[in-house]
């Protein structure tokens, strides 16, 4: 009788592996990847970075990952075994806000769900996808990241080595008044000829001064950027800008030239560069481990098999 029901349970892994529902395309150990994991998975990044990324962004990024999707889907599923196998614990409030954080995109709850269902998934799966992204990030934390670490000393090596990617561009101290109301233009027109002075322009037809602060050239828009970068300290010049219809009275006080920045003003830059260096070496160091430790299987176009 033990042999039978060992007999079962072992026809019943074989088949699940071999005559998967949507097509089997990977094995992972133990797991099946079918063809509707590989599109689940496209579509819940699809979702994630419509978060976090314009459209076209998220859409150039979903091609850049396509290339190599059963890979990052092989890695993911490495990276969830080994989640599974500590005492890692998700808060159901964490998931909750991030459903919460995405259904901000959308303009109704309707269009939120709407969209979920365009993309073959419903809530449920949508909440244990981010329930796995989570573990996922723990587990990370938890093998590399808390492991990682950049010495003040490495940071100044950095910096001396790379000194010339540290130059500050040129800066503009900028003040402007900016005027929506195309009926006031040529009135502000002939006030620019007359005072030459923002505080008298803007008191004679009640308008704020915009304090810009200092400014590199692409900070602003490229129109304002080419009159405020053609001008001298202490120089007032205007721009209709023809895609708003906004009028710009632009003001620069002060010009700082091109200059080394300071060590004190980049080491928070260095450190984040060198910290994201060594994370990611990490990361590929273990998930090399976890192919090596892994029986990985890919099928059909997949595997070239």
């Amino acid at each position: 009788m033990i042999r039978i029901i060992f007999l079962i349970l072992c026809l019943g892994f074989l088949c699940s592996v071999v005559f998967p529902e949507d097509g089997l395309v990977a094995i992972v150990n133990k797991e099946v990847v079918t063809q509707k994991d590989l599109d689940d998975f496209v579509n819940f990044m699809n979702m994630q970075f419509s978060v976090q990324y314009s459209e076209e962004e998220a859409e150039r990024k979903i091609n850049e990952m396509l290339s190599d999707l059963i890979k990052r889907l092989i890695e993911d599923r490495l990276i969830m075994q080994a989640a599974n196998k500590e005492d890692i614990v998700i808060d159901p409030m964490r998931i909750k806000a991030r459903v919460e954080q995405i259904k901000r995109r959308y303009p109704s709850e309707a269009d939120f769900k709407a969209e979920i269902e365009a993309q073959g998934m419903s809530l449920g799966e949508l909440e244990l996808k981010i329930k796995e992204q989570l573990l996922m990030a723990q587990i990370i934390d938890r093998k590399i990241k808390s492991k990682v670490v950049v010495k003040p000393q490495e940071v100044t090596d950095y910096y001396n080595a790379h000194a010339q990617e540290f130059i500050m561009p040129e800066r503009r101290l900028v003040r402007a008044i900016i005027i929506n109301d195309s009926s006031l233009v040529d009135s502000v027109k002939t006030s620019i000829s007359e005072y030459r002075d923002l505080e008298a322009i803007s008191r004679e037809h009640s308008l704020e001064i915009n304090e810009l602060g200092w400014v590199i050239s692409r900070q602003l828009k490229s129109g304002i950027a080419d009159i405020v970068f053609d001008s001298e300290a202490g120089s007032l010049r205007s721009y209709l800008d023809p895609e708003s219809g906004s009028f710009y009275i632009l003001e620069v006080e002060s010009v700082k030239p091109p200059e080394q920045a300071a060590l004190a003003y980049v080491q928070d830059e260095i450190y984040r560069l060198l910290f994201e260096k060594k994370m990611q070496e990490e990361m590929v160091k273990w998930l090399d481990e976890l192919r090596a430790g892994a029986y990985i299987e890919i099928r059909g176009e997949y595997g070239g098999s």
